[in-house]
């Protein structure tokens, strides 16, 4: 019996993977989202961003209490945001068994230990680098890019699966700098984007360096203290920031009135360098006016 993979989440992640992965292997988006609702009755609309291309395409799609007992064949990616795991992990947890590789798939850092013990299994971690997002349920949009992983399991499965494909998947023996390194590019461009509500493309602009580089200084500083160096300088992020016109997922949350992941981005930086007795000024003040344009979006919308 071969792989199959699940991908827990029917956002705009969990289905742009599974745009890329449907007719490689089997797979099934799990959701109960209207979204989901809809690709599972009329199929996912899909399109490259940098393209005006579009298909629809019959990707399979199930409740998460239709999905059985997982087994050593099965490999789990958990793709919705991070707010939404712990409901997740609880219908998650009785379909495990030992065998089955969990890897998360969110922005941020800090909520791994109890996304594991919710689960009570071993969690590993991947990274995205490509933006995707929808213009409404049924649909999808990304952008080319990468899927990092760590040597594994879920390394060797889709690896093979995503060469060639658009979004391709890369194995990296040192991970957690890589994480660390996402970490900043997200402290940057999540945080400013949804306070200011501007593209990647227009956060590389010389103006906000002075903002910018205070938030690289800061990331830098804590990473060290937990032994992570970095090498990342501000002509690095303005140049990852610059090769698309990606809104970060933040602004959209922000849009549709839902709550952001800041805690666990610029808020995670805050955290631990109280531990580690480092300043953050500038991820705290971030992270503070996100909040407060988060409540106010909430209220607005509700």
């Amino acid at each position: 019996m071969g792989n199959k993979i699940w991908l827990y989440g029917a956002g705009a992640l969990g289905s742009a993977l599974a745009a890329l992965l449907y007719d490689k292997t089997d797979i099934c988006l799990v959701g109960s989202s209207p979204h989901a609702a809809k690709v599972k009755a009329e199929g996912l609309q899909v399109r490259r961003a940098v393209t005006t291309e579009s298909d629809l395409l019959p990707v399979p799609v199930c409740r998460p209490e239709a999905v059985p007992a997982l087994t050593e064949n099965d490999l789990v990616l958990l793709t919705g945001k991070i707010r939404s795991l712990p409901a997740a992990a609880a219908g998650l947890r009785e379909r495990l068994s030992p065998p089955v590789t969990v890897v998360a798939l969110q922005n941020g850092i800090g909520f791994e230990a109890d996304l594991a013990a919710a689960l009570d299994h071993p969690l590993e971690r991947g990274i995205v680098q490509f933006g995707s997002g929808s213009d409404g349920a049924g649909t999808v949009w990304f952008y080319p890019g990468s899927l990092l992983l760590p040597p594994g399991r879920a390394a060797e499965v889709l690896s093979p699966l995503l060469e060639g494909a658009p979004v391709t998947c890369k194995v990296e023996a040192d991970f957690t700098p890589l994480l660390w390194q996402k970490l900043l590019i997200n402290s940057v461009a999540n945080a400013l984007a949804g306070i200011l509500g501007i593209n990647n493309r227009i956060l590389a602009g010389e103006t906000l360096n002075p903002v910018k580089a205070e938030i690289v200084r800061e990331i830098k500083a804590v990473a060290a203290a937990t032994g992570v160096m970095l090498s990342a300088e501000l002509a690095d992020l303005n140049r990852y920031l610059a090769r698309s016109g990606n809104i970060p997922s933040l602004v959209r949350d922000l849009q549709r009135g839902l709550p952001t992941e800041i805690d666990w981005i610029n808020g995670a930086v805050v955290r631990l360098g109280e531990e580690y007795g480092i300043p953050t000024p500038v991820n705290a003040a971030l992270t503070a006016m996100v909040k407060c344009l988060e409540e106010q979006a909430i209220t607005k919308e509700g």
